[in-house]
């Protein structure tokens, strides 16, 4: 294919600045896309889907050589997220002669929010996911990140919380809802799990129970506690039947989630009250879907009115895959209108883990 049209077939963005040295970006795990950073062009592939099978890494192979070659330039760089068990990371080390350099996951996101909006220098992003490898060492999901890209601070989180059976929770939701309930001495079981023992003599003794912070697991939790979904036959399937419980409801009271400064300074929101009334009979399963959305809303939006009101001046952002959610994004942006602050969401690329290349190029490059 001759290079002009190859070129055109992938999209293009442009760089305030150039990289010095042309970058390749791999993304993160699933909704992956490569991106190509030379001199003020950034160039995206195709989604290329989940690379956890073989036929992914073929894919993400065949892409990393078309964007190449169609630019007519070697990445000096590659550019993979700080998660060591992902494919792509993986990939990138096995690259010989090539630098690698590892991009935290949340970092990614909110640094492809402001490489969309280059005239705001400060933000507060909130990076909503399932979850991520943060600067930590614990799993990300719930987090505000404060400054600008190369520069990120963690301002804001949720109480960690810990599911067991590791990465079981993407696909058993019932295992974050029991991660949730169990420390506050709350009983909880998905009907006819035959492991409910083993999880739960795991989950005492903290074997295989990763801390996580991640908004998507609460989500996840909700939708387990209302009997929704405890198993998963597709990505959000819960996070989905909760919100359309939500609309159809229409209504429901938030509670408030308790604010704390931690001793390192990041602001704490504690689910623990969302519990109380998720198991609440009292009210139906539609308010109480309503409330959850309503009760995050309202966390968020105390979360940024409190760093602000510290005498911090920032744009806020919304990214991350769990502000594909509508209802909540809605309730969010109401709030932070009222309390005087503008919310920032993705414009040219998506909220989910498919702008994690692009944010991967203007972390670095910044």
């Amino acid at each position: 294919m001759p290079h002009d049209v190859a070129a055109k077939a992938h999209e293009l963005f442009r760089l305030a600045r150039p990289v010095a040295a042309p970058m390749l970006a791999l993304g993160g795990q699933a909704k992956t896309r490569l991106a190509l950073a030379f001199g003020h062009n950034v160039a995206l592939s195709d989604e290329l889907g989940d690379l956890t099978c073989l036929a992914g890494l073929e894919s993400l192979e065949r892409a990393a050589e078309d964007l190449q070659r169609a630019h007519g330039c070697r990445a000096q760089t590659l550019l993979c997220d700080a998660h060591a068990g992902y494919s792509g990371t993986r990939w990138a080390n096995a690259q010989p002669g090539l630098r690698t350099r590892k991009i935290f996951h949340h970092h990614a996101h909110a640094s492809a929010l402001a490489g969309e909006f280059p005239d705001q220098k400060n933000w507060l992003c909130f990076t909503w996911d399932g979850t991520g490898m943060g600067a930590d060492g614990t799993l990300w999901g719930g987090e505000a990140l404060r400054g600008a890209p190369g520069a990120w601070v963690r301002a804001a989180s949720f109480r960690p919380f810990a599911p067991p059976g590791g990465e079981k929770v993407a696909r058993e939701p019932w295992r974050a809802a029991a991660a949730l309930a169990w420390p506050l001495g709350v009983p909880f079981a998905p009907p006819g799990e035959p492991l409910i023992n083993l999880a739960r003599a795991a989950w005492d003794r903290q074997v295989n129970c990763p801390q996580t912070s991640a908004a998507g697991r609460l989500f996840d939790a909700a939708a387990a506690f209302l009997d929704l979904v405890h198993y998963t036959e597709h990505e959000a399937q819960g996070p989905v039947a909760l919100e359309k419980l939500a609309l159809l409801a229409g209504e429901g009271e938030k509670v408030l989630l308790p604010l704390q400064s931690r001793a390192d300074g990041v602001l704490q929101a504690d689910w623990a009250p969302l519990v109380a009334m998720l198991t609440d009979p009292r009210r139906s399963h539609g308010a109480r879907a309503y409330a959850f959305h309503a009760s995050l809303a309202a966390a968020l939006v105390a979360q940024a009115a409190a760093i602000r009101d510290a005498g911090e001046t920032f744009a806020v952002g919304l990214c991350g895959g769990v502000f594909q959610n509508r209802l909540l994004t809605s309730l969010v942006q109401d709030g932070l209108r009222r309390a005087g602050l503008r919310a920032f969401l993705p414009a040219r690329h998506p909220c989910h883990d498919g702008a994690l290349s692009f944010g991967q190029i203007i972390e670095a490059a910044s």
